[in-house]
């Protein structure tokens, strides 16, 4: 699923897939550094600083800084996207992870990628490249291996 205007009439991205996980294995996977070093980028560290910001560093060159905004166990995480190296069009945008509960160990996930703006250049691989990661994050969590960059 693709969009580019959010719920709350913001620009951005939006996909969604079921996983067969229950909610409290997918909310791990997306807010957590280790989570998210088994779907979407290997190399995730956590800034010696008080904020708790984690440093995302592609093979690319690439280096996201994302700071944890809010989140509640189970069912949703946020991260603020403070810095991009190399797409500044990323910085004050948000990441949103809500999960609902599908059924006795699945879960539906939501993902947001809130404020991007659909006429920025990057707009267009964004978009395929959080579909590609929401398949990383779907076979991290069904099969214990994503393909993280």
């Amino acid at each position: 699923m693709s969009s580019n205007r959010t719920k709350e009439g913001q620009t951005g991205i939006s996909k969604a897939v079921d996983v067969q996980a229950a909610p409290d294995v997918v909310y791990r996977a997306v807010s957590t550094a280790d989570g998210l070093r088994g779907w979407w980028c290997k190399n995730v560290t956590l800034e010696d600083c008080p904020e708790g910001i984690l440093s995302l560093r592609f093979p690319s060159g690439h280096v996201a800084r994302i700071r944890f905004a809010k989140g509640k166990a189970g069912s949703r995480a946020e991260w603020d996207v403070l810095d991009h190296n190399a797409m500044p069009e990323w910085i004050g945008t948000r990441l949103v992870f809500a999960i609902e509960q599908n059924g006795a160990r699945s879960s539906k996930l939501q993902f947001e990628h809130a404020g991007l703006n659909p006429r920025c250049e990057c707009y267009g691989p964004c978009d395929n490249a959080w579909a590609y990661l929401m398949g990383s994050l779907k076979a991290l969590l069904e099969n214990g291996k994503g393909t993280p960059a």
